[in-house]
């Protein structure tokens, strides 16, 4: 910083003034140019990457997790893909429509994200539609529509303190 006044006083007149005003507006755009770019699922690293037998899933630890059990211990018994050491299990809820739960593979407890129910791609344009996620990542993407909502578009959502946090909705449109 001292380096950057020093040279700021040495030049004169209009060019000092030039030099000053290209510096603030570089500096007050770079914060608006990096909040275009979406979250990546590099900008978010799970922290432990578990790489044992996963345990058996609790089905007492969610009121919903006894009703789908069988598709929970099916896909648990995979391993972990999200965030390090959970397991992103999914069924059909209809067409266009899915469900999920997240279970963690080193206690076997279930959360259902209340937010997200449901998931729908009903007009969503393009191939990637649904749930995107990373082992290796806390962050978690939709591609469409949350339950019932009428916004279809891409929302991140931060896996942290075993709740999902929408950080960021980029909506397409509204039906």
């Amino acid at each position: 910083m001292n380096t950057l006044l020093a040279i700021s006083f040495r030049l004169t007149g209009h060019t000092r003034q030039a030099a000053v005003i290209g510096l603030l507006a570089a500096l007050l755009s770079w914060p608006a140019h990096a909040a275009d770019k979406p979250p990546r699922f590099q900008d978010f690293p799970a922290t432990h990457i578990f790489k044992g037998k996963p345990a058996r899933v609790d089905v007492n630890s969610s009121p919903d997790a006894r009703m789908f059990r069988t598709q929970l211990r099916t896909q648990a018994a995979e391993g972990p893909d999200f965030a390090g050491h959970y397991k992103i299990a999914t069924w059909g809820c209809g067409s266009s429509c899915e469900s999920f739960a997240i279970v963690d593979s080193i206690t076997g407890k279930v959360w259902f994200p209340p937010v997200l129910s449901e998931i729908s791609w009903n007009g969503w344009d393009g191939d990637d539609y649904g749930l995107k996620f990373k082992l290796t990542s806390k962050l978690l993407v939709l591609h469409g529509s949350r339950g019932e909502e009428p916004a279809t578009g891409s929302f991140y959502y931060l896996w942290e303190k075993n709740k999902l946090k929408l950080i960021r909705a980029d909506i397409i449109r509204t039906n």
